[in-house]
């Protein structure tokens, strides 16, 4: 992240991006492999500080996982590459190979997908902050914007939102006068204080999972958003 800062500071009258950026599933960190789900909270912190910080972008590297077949007929100079580098460079992608023409999405691609939605929407600068988190990476964040939270690692606590997972997750929200949307990029049961978010909260009748707090539980799946509306 803070290469961006340096190369502002050299030439601050010029657009600044990052390339060719990523982390890939195939890291060893600690005697483990990088899983999808860490992947996802590292990944995206590189476009929330971009954009945080009003630079140019960021863009990933790379868009698919390369299949073994794929590296033994084409990179040909990886062949020689022992594991786990050779590995670590088929797993760069944001779509892994199943079998299936398009592949299937990481839980990186649910992330980009709500902050593309999000910018469409007009989303601009906000505040990025990164914190100590157990996760491989060792990081989570909270990013805050204009009618957007969006918070990532192991687990997260405050009044308005919080987040529990077995796995490192983003839960992404957006919300304006008429709905609230929430995306989790792994299952997670999240509490959230409707009243913080929306100007006339939906009626909460018996069917809800309350808390003791009054926020609501809700049982998030992965990659699938959830939309609640506000009351007439």
């Amino acid at each position: 992240h803070t290469t961006l800062d340096r190369l502002r500071h050299i030439w601050p009258d010029r657009p600044v991006s990052l390339g060719e950026f990523g982390y890939s599933s195939g890291d060893l960190i600690n005697g483990k492999y990088l899983d999808i789900h860490t992947q996802a909270v590292g990944e995206i912190t590189h476009w929330l500080y971009a954009l945080a910080n009003d630079y140019d972008g960021a863009m990933k590297w790379q868009l698919c996982d390369s299949t073994p077949a794929y590296q033994w007929r084409f990179a040909t100079w990886r062949r020689k590459e022992p594991e786990p580098e050779n590995l670590r460079q088929r797993r760069f992608g944001m779509f892994w190979p199943d079998g299936t023409p398009e592949g299937r999405p990481k839980p990186i691609v649910h992330a980009t997908r709500f902050l593309r939605d999000c910018i469409d929407a007009g989303l601009s600068g906000g505040e990025l902050e990164l914190h100590e988190d157990t996760n491989l990476i060792g990081t989570g964040y909270v990013y805050r914007a204009k009618n957007v939270l969006f918070v990532g690692g192991s687990s997260y606590t405050s009044p308005e939102l919080s987040v529990e997972s077995a796995l490192p997750v983003n839960v992404m929200l957006r919300w304006d006068a008429r709905s609230l949307t929430i995306l989790a990029t792994a299952d997670a049961t999240v509490l959230v204080a409707l009243d913080r978010f929306l100007p006339n909260p939906v009626r909460i009748g018996k069917k809800w999972d309350r808390a003791a707090d009054g926020r609501i539980r809700l049982q998030l799946l992965e990659g699938k958003p959830v939309v609640l509306t506000a009351g007439g």
